[in-house]
Parts: structure tokens; C-alpha cells; sequence
């Protein structure tokens, strides 16, 4: 398999509800499995942030996908690339919000003044997957 990973962030044009991402989670998780991609999705404050990981040509199909959905803009990939193996194998589509992990307390920083683009894309991919095993162990709600 042409293993490869994105990691992207987004700002949400809509405002946090449980009927958005159940949505969301709902749509990735069917048309992930379909695609064979993995992957976590964040929202913190205004932002989105995913890492997605699957073969090249369905990963950046999908991304082409997300980037076209209306409920954000200002949609970036940080970083993207081929992949070893996967980080997040048995995720269709993982989501925490705000998350058990929070970025902003993390970089002491309040919710208005997070800036995902200063933020060393490798700590990011290390937070969602951080973020996706406390939800696997039970340590957050879904």
C-alpha cells in the first residue's frame, strides 16, 4: 500500500454543537471505511484540526473533499507526506471536543489568541494521537 498522512487545520464557520460533529464523525467514519483512511479529528475553540492517514490517491481525494465542505474555511494542510505505517490503525474517524487533552492549557494560551500555525506540526500529530488513545483507554467521551 502508498501509505500516506496529512495533518490539516480549518476554522469552523459554524458554532460547536453535538449535532455538527456527530455529523461530521458520522460522514468520515463511512466514507473512511470505504476509503481505508484513518484518522482523529480535534476541535478546540474555532478550529478544526485532523490528522488523516490512508493510500495517496483516496487520502488526497478526501482532502479535496474536506477542503470543499462549507461548514469551514481558511482550510491548510500543515504538513503531508508518505507514511512508514499507521499512527491511528483502528480509527475510522476518532473526535473528542473539546478533547481530554486541550491545546490552549497546554500552551497556556486563552482560546482567542491559539494559533494552530505556530505550533510544530509533529507536536500536533503527537497531541491527536495522545487525544486518541485516552479515548480508547475511556478517559474521554466521545
Amino acid at each position: 500500500m502508498d501509505l500516506h498522512y496529512a495533518l490539516y487545520h480549518s476554522k469552523s464557520l459554524e458554532p460547536a454543537s453535538a449535532t455538527l460533529h456527530n455529523d461530521i464523525l458520522q460522514v468520515s467514519a463511512r466514507n473512511n471505511a470505504r476509503d481505508h483512511l484513518t484518522g482523529f479529528l480535534h476541535r478546540e475553540a474555532d478550529y478544526f484540526i485532523q490528522y488523516i492517514e490512508g493510500p495517496k490517491t483516496r487520502l488526497y481525494g478526501a482532502l479535496a473533499r474536506i477542503g470543499r465542505d462549507t461548514r469551514h474555511s481558511n482550510f491548510e494542510v500543515i504538513q503531508n507526506g508518505p507514511a512508514e505505517k499507521r499512527l491511528l490503525p483502528d480509527w475510522t474517524m476518532g473526535f473528542v471536543d473539546p478533547g481530554l487533552l486541550n491545546l490552549s492549557d497546554l500552551l497556556d494560551v486563552s482560546h482567542g489568541r491559539l494559533d494552530i500555525r505556530t505550533i510544530d506540526p509533529f507536536d500536533l500529530v503527537i497531541f491527536l494521537v495522545s487525544n486518541a488513545g485516552a479515548l480508547r483507554s475511556g478517559a474521554a467521551a466521545a
